[in-house]
């Protein structure tokens, strides 16, 4: 049946022929992720999506980028279904490309049943031509064994069809209708698809005249061209004859009732030979997938997706009947025109429908304000030529308002929504490792390594988690090599972990989620969850890794820089004034954060470094101070740095030390946020206290015994490792020194530079200062870093030889002698002195008996009296261990109880885990690791472990400035560790600290050159009385040749 319809107005006339038929809105509603395939040097992208293919007698289900575990019950990437049994055959596990055949994807499945030599096969062949149907088609084939599939290339285009976002077909071959056009006495004839039978040959197109026509568009350029951020279809089409180019577009309105109708001829500011067109068509009706995921400046994602209801919300204040609202896809409606239309915003009035947007045609988010737009409703009523479409304004708010009516202007229709939903969210996906969201960019390429981890789950290490991050292990597991996670026993191979680089950010926490395959139990899949946490210690914590379910699920929490959000500058933390030294750096953390405030705002901060990012703390960049409002729910205005690290100032008053951290956010109007604050000595470390702020400056007191200064020190570095000389008493004398009358010197030995005097010009020069023994007498050298030059009276070295003296206090000799560019010198000084009396620690000696091979130094151990005794024979210092709290610690579900003092009832020996007693009372044997700054405590136990011998229990005592809790680091089946934080750990492992009323002789650290020579010298020393100074500057020699004047003053250092 033909329609013919006519219209004249006063410019030009139309008329319309066109074959009535049903309404064809193209409707896409599933998303898609994509995979990549390589035939040659082409790359083929598909999108991950189920393909199915049904006939009488089986269902052949695939998927070309995942498993379709889901149907086939097993982790497979392809499987057949037979229809009489339900019978479930295996077709593979992966596709690859056929070296034979180009364009060509095989999968080899089970044994076939038809044939045991063989395997089940599907071959996939990607063809590409006009007549080729979108679906793929199962061919007939004589081999039981082999399925071969014909499916249209992904980036195949036929004639009169266009690909959307890569995965959405939008097919208009059947769209072979005509249309006429009659304007200012022109007449033109279009077809969108095909030949025109009014035009010449080949053509699609024309202008139709009195003796012919004139071509304006071939068959052979016809195209379709679909813009999604207009949400317009534009058929078009060009004929070039010689010089002249003409060219068609045709805009395919959306208009829900009809296939084609109401052609319109568009004049154009500049005619020339272009020629424009509209046409309504149920064929410009395009809704696609809706993610409801929309990005604003600054990196801010909002996601509207959780407001999806199928009925819809009910507007409120809409004065006309009720309107009903879904934001992120079609509304589940009766049968009718909202249903028909898969309208999202609909009108229900006097029993009666009317659609008021069927498509999300534009989502954006711009200060904190999101806009939709839903157009392509029912026809308008006050103007035919528009359809019905609303706009909403979504605002953030901590409460749920519901969608409210404001007005409707002509043909369009305006909501407001404040909502929760409204509000930024923080949560982001980067691909290949690498995240971008709205507090920075973090790359964890980097930690795919070269070599794969081994994580043991059993003491015989047969049961084994091999993995490796951001990555595929090097090996292959249970004949995938796509695998990041792998269990291994010695009779099994299970994926739990495919690869996969898709980085997940939820608020601040940084976490991949990877699946694998079946669970063993056939209920659930495998997977493990992956989650990054920041920390600033080197080397990082060891990863901690727990098993969720039935050795089929797993958690890793990965300790690492990578993720933290800044740069890990950390500045020095000590001050120093004329005479006191204050040192913070206990105060510094690089695992954890400090946090004051209430119910409502949170500080959180650290001393001399950056915050540790993460859930809670999101402040960006290299911020030391951290503001967070605890209400707030826009992320957007939660968090703000108060102060950074890099512009740290220090200030000295009489009440104590002040650090400004500078550079906060911008304040408006007043510069950058700052923190101050006031550290007061305390014998007692108290909680820091928030006291004010004023107008951009917060203010903050902190008492603490990192706060109380001490007297500077004067430490000379030895030549042995860890060994010093400290002439603190020594550090306000000044030795001024003339050499032939021309060359003067000034320096001291607790500074680093030194003055000289010559010819009325004064300079400063940098030197080098070393302590060393030689012979039981201790030296001091300053090198002056002078090449030197025999001829001149130029010094380059100058030597103190420290010289014991109870009753002299620090008295300069007069013999001082110059030679060979080195100036000797003499200083009487008790500093040096051996100690008087060495402390002895005296203990009860028992027998002791273990199974357990010691892997420490054989000594004595001591009688468990809850007074266990800690004793360094090397430094002389002695710890009890009672002054240890005993205490509780939950650690991966298992309690423990270090139970040091017997205060612990529950515990009857020193060291129980669920409430058995696997330590009795007894005292350790302590091992003193100086290298690791480490006190050793391995406690022998009765407890026997089936793996073979008994428990293993040890506490680590680790220097540091502050006490810390218990922290277990290691738990296995045979073995745990417990680690503490003390100051007295270091004054255990102190070594060859030397001070006044106690120093040990230091032996030279060099190398046997350096001993040759001393030797060498020695005997010449003795037979000729001649120096060894032009050989050894650093051992000083005196003669009667050259002595120099020197002046001693004390000094203001």
């Amino acid at each position: 049946m033909n329609l013919f319809v006519k219209q004249f107005t006063t410019l030009f006339a139309i008329s319309i022929f066109a074959n009535f038929v049903i309404a064809i809105p193209q409707i896409f509603t599933d998303t898609y992720a994509f995979c990549e395939y390589e035939f040659g040097e082409k790359k083929v992208t598909f999108p991950d999506k189920l393909w199915t293919i049904s006939t009488k007698d089986f269902t052949l289900h695939y998927s070309l980028c995942s498993s379709v575990q889901r149907i086939c019950h097993n982790q497979t990437s392809t499987c057949l279904i037979q229809k009489n049994n339900n019978q479930v055959i295996d077709l593979g596990h992966e596709f690859t490309t056929d070296a034979d055949e180009e364009f060509t994807l095989v999968s080899q499945g089970a044994k076939c049943s038809s044939n045991y030599r063989k395997n089940y096969i599907l071959k996939i062949s990607l063809q590409c031509s006009d007549s080729i149907k979108s679906k793929p088609r199962l061919m007939s084939s004589e081999d039981d064994c082999t399925f071969e599939v014909i499916m249209m290339k992904p980036d195949c285009e036929p004639k009169c069809t266009e690909i959307v976002a890569g995965a959405y077909l939008l097919d208009l071959r059947s769209l072979k209708k005509t249309f006429q056009v009659e304007v200012d006495s022109k007449k033109f004839s279009v077809t969108l698809c095909g030949s025109n039978r009014e035009c010449p040959n080949e053509i699609g197109a024309c202008e139709i005249l009195q003796n012919g026509a004139t071509p304006l568009a071939s068959v052979e350029s016809q195209h379709f061209n679909y813009d999604v951020t207009k949400d317009e279809l534009t058929a078009r089409g060009r004929y070039k004859q010689g010089r002249v180019v003409r060219d068609v577009q045709v805009l395919l309105k959306c208009n829900w009732d009809t296939d084609l109708a109401n052609a319109t001829y568009k004049k154009v500011p500049v005619q020339g030979k272009h020629y424009r067109f509209e046409v309504e068509s149920s064929f410009g009706c395009i809704k696609l997938p809706q993610s409801c995921v929309v990005s604003s400046f600054g990196n801010l994602h909002y996601d509207l997706s959780k407001l999806y209801r199928s009925q819809g919300w009910t507007v409120s204040g809409f004065p006309r009947g009720k309107l009903f609202l879904n934001i992120c896809g079609s509304l589940d409606q009766p049968e009718g025109v909202c249903s028909d239309q898969y309208s999202q915003v609909c009108q229900l009035y006097n029993k009666a429908y009317t659609n008021w947007g069927s498509i999300l045609s534009s989502l954006e988010a711009d200060s904190d304000i999101i806009k939709a737009r839903f157009s392509s409703g029912s026809r308008c009523i006050e103007d035919p030529q528009f359809l019905y479409s609303t706009e909403i304004q979504f605002m953030c708010s901590k409460t749920e308002k519901d969608p409210t009516f404001k007005k409707i202007q002509g043909c369009v229709m305006l909501l407001t929504w404040e909502t929760p939903r409204a509000c930024p969210v923080d949560f982001y996906k980067g691909d290949n490792c690498y995240m971008n969201d709205r507090v920075g960019n973090r790359n964890l390429q980097q930690l795919h390594t070269q070599s794969d981890k081994i994580h043991p789950l059993t003491p015989n290490k047969k049961t084994k988690l091999i993995y490796n991050l951001c990555g595929p292990i090097h090996e292959s597991c249970n004949n995938f090599t796509n695998v990041s996670f792998c269990l291994k026993t010695d009779k099994k191979e299970s994926v739990i972990g495919f690869e996969n680089k898709e980085l997940i950010s939820e608020n601040g926490q940084l976490r991949l989620e990877l699946k694998g395959s079946t669970c063993s139990n056939k209920k659930s899949q495998a997977g493990v969850v992956v989650d990054f946490v920041c920390t600033y210690e080197t080397p990082p914590p060891p990863s901690l890794i727990s098993v969720l379910e039935d050795g089929c699920k797993f958690n890793v929490t990965v300790f690492t820089q990578k993720t933290c959000l800044s740069r890990g500058i950390f500045n020095n933390c000590a001050y120093s004034t004329a005479n006191l030294t204050y040192d913070l750096s206990g105060l510094t953390t690089k695992n954890k954060n400090y946090v004051v405030g209430d119910q409502n705002v949170e500080f959180i901060f650290n001393v001399c470094g950056p915050i540790v990012s993460g859930p809670g703390a999101l402040c960006r960049g290299n911020t030391m101070v951290c503001w967070k409002n605890k209400t707030e729910v826009n992320v957007r205005y939660k968090y703000q740095s108060l102060g950074g690290v890099e512009r740290t100032k220090w200030h000295h008053t009489s009440d104590g030390l002040i650090m400004e951290a500078e550079m906060g956010a911008f304040c408006e109007g007043l510069g950058h946020y700052k923190s101050v604050f006031q550290f007061e000595c305390s014998k007692t470390k108290l909680a820091p206290l928030f006291l004010s702020k004023h107008n951009c400056i917060y203010t903050f007191k902190w008492k603490t015994p990192e706060a109380c200064p001490r007297e500077k020190k004067c430490l000379v570095p030895g030549s042995k490792p860890d060994s010093a000389l400290d002439l603190t008493k020594l550090q306000k004398k000044t030795v001024q020194v003339h050499i032939d009358g021309t060359n003067q010197y000034e320096f001291d030995l607790c500074n680093d530079m030194y003055t000289t005097y010559s010819n009325g010009i004064t300079n400063r020069f940098f030197l080098s200062r070393e302590y060393f023994t030689f012979e039981k007498n201790s030296y001091v050298v300053l090198d002056l870093q002078n090449d030197c030059d025999s001829t001149s009276s130029t010094a380059s070295k100058v030597i103190f030889e420290m010289e014991c003296s109870e009753t002299l206090n620090d008295v300069f000799d007069n013999k001082t002698y110059f030679e060979d560019c080195v100036l000797n010198m003499t200083i009487h000084t008790p500093i040096v002195c051996p100690p008087t009396k060495e402390k002895q620690v005296s203990y009860s000696i028992i027998e002791h008996e273990s199974t357990i091979e010691n892997p420490y130094p054989t000594q004595n151990t001591q009688n468990f009296e809850n007074n266990c005794t800690v004793f360094n024979e090397q430094t002389g210092y002695e710890f009890k261990l009672n002054k240890m709290k005993s205490e509780e610690i939950l650690f991966n579900y298992t309690r423990f109880f270090i139970n040091f003092d017997g205060n612990l009832s529950r515990c009857s020996g020193a060291f129980c885990k669920n409430d058995s007693k696997v330590v009795e009372d007894e005292c350790p044997t302590p091992f003193f690791d100086y290298i690791s700054q480490q006190v050793k405590l391995p406690y022998s136990t009765s407890a026997h472990c089936f793996s073979g011998g008994n428990y293993e229990f040890e506490v680590v005592l680790k220097c540091n400035q502050t006490r810390s809790g218990g922290k277990i680091v290691k738990d296995e089946i045979c073995k745990s560790t417990v680690t503490y934080g003390l100051p007295e750990a270091c004054y255990l492992l102190k070594q060859d600290l030397a001070s006044a009323g106690h120093v040990r002789t230091a032996v030279i650290a060099g190398s046997v050159t350096s001993v040759v020579l001393l030797i060498g010298c020695a005997i010449l020393i003795y037979f000729n009385r001649r120096r060894c100074g032009q050989y050894l500057h650093y051992v000083p020699l005196f003669n009667n040749k050259s002595a120099v004047p020197v002046y001693i003053r004390d000094s203001n250092l």
